[in-house]
């Protein structure tokens, strides 16, 4: 099983889209930890590999 950790914070959620939409297709798990989001980005909503979490202290 291939998986990829990430984080990321509101100011680059485009970026955060698009690394999201490239690794998709590559890895079998994407956990991704939401800094500072209040919550999930529904451009996110589509992709089901990934256990998401938006934790009350930053983890950068």
């Amino acid at each position: 099983m291939i998986v990829a950790n990430m984080s990321s914070y509101p100011p680059r959620k485009k970026e955060l889209v698009h690394s999201i939409q490239s690794l998709h297709a590559q890895v079998d798990k994407i956990n991704l930890c939401l800094n500072e989001f209040e919550e999930i980005p529904e451009e996110l909503d589509g992709f089901s590999k990934f256990p998401h979490n938006i934790p009350l202290n930053n983890l950068f």
